[in-house]
């Protein structure tokens, strides 16, 4: 007896469902999203007096490089985050190149 009121039940609840997804067979209108521009080439931004953004790129040896910020080329290397006497202001590292210049 137990056995029969739980399929009863199970079955009823189930009609519900069944019911409803057969209520609506019409089909559903089909939306797609506008394809976006591609972006332009752009020269690395700077981002202060003396730092540009590096874009992701890839080596000629194939090794991925992520993006990342550097400072502008200019002739000296006593400015360079890895020269001995500054540090890197994102991971805080010192310098440990001596300049050549």
């Amino acid at each position: 007896m137990k056995t029969f009121i739980l399929m009863l039940t199970l079955a009823l609840a189930s009609l519900p469902a069944t019911a409803a997804s057969k209520s609506s067979s019409r089909p559903r209108a089909v939306t797609s999203k506008p394809k976006a521009a591609p972006k332009p080439k752009t020269p690395p931004r700077s981002t202060g007096d003396h730092h540009v953004q590096v874009k992701a790129h890839k080596t000629k040896a194939g090794v991925k490089v992520p993006a990342h910020e550097r400072t502008k080329p200019n002739a000296t290397q006593k400015d360079n985050w890895s020269t001995k006497g500054n540090s890197n202001p994102h991971s805080g590292k010192p310098g440990t190149v001596t300049p050549k210049k």
